[in-house]
């Protein structure tokens, strides 16, 4: 019973990613992300967000050159993460490559926003 709802969760997560938007260029979410914990030394210490790594769900690479990650868990929906990503030159986040600088017209690194839906939290053993 608990694989039945798991996998319904999983597939709710799924068609939510592919088919919601705020418009018809930008998806509501940019995939499913899994967010990987460093192991605590000591008991009852707070988790250390330096070591932490970020996974694509999906293909279980690296995400490269992630700056920040502001997770959201509202108790009536699904876990959820913005990431701050360097973005390309089409200003989409930069996921499955080795990223590359790219300046905008002001100089500096080209980043962006970029919101998740969060697969998996762990900790690294």
């Amino acid at each position: 019973m608990t694989t039945d709802i798991a996998q319904a969760r999983r597939e709710l997560a799924e068609a939510i990613a592919e088919s919601a938007g705020t418009d018809e260029d930008e998806p509501a979410y940019y995939g499913r992300v899994i967010i990987e914990w460093p192991a605590q030394h000591r008991k009852g210490h707070v988790l250390a967000s330096h070591g932490c790594a970020i996974f694509d769900a999906e293909t279980g690479k690296p995400i490269p050159a992630v700056s920040r990650a502001a997770i959201t868990a509202d108790v009536t929906g699904f876990i959820t993460c913005d990431l701050t990503l360097l973005a390309d030159e089409d200003g989409k986040p930069v996921l499955d490559r080795t990223p590359q600088f790219i300046a905008n017209r002001d100089g500096e690194i080209r980043t962006g926003v970029f919101p998740f839906l969060v697969a998996e939290m762990r900790v690294r053993t």
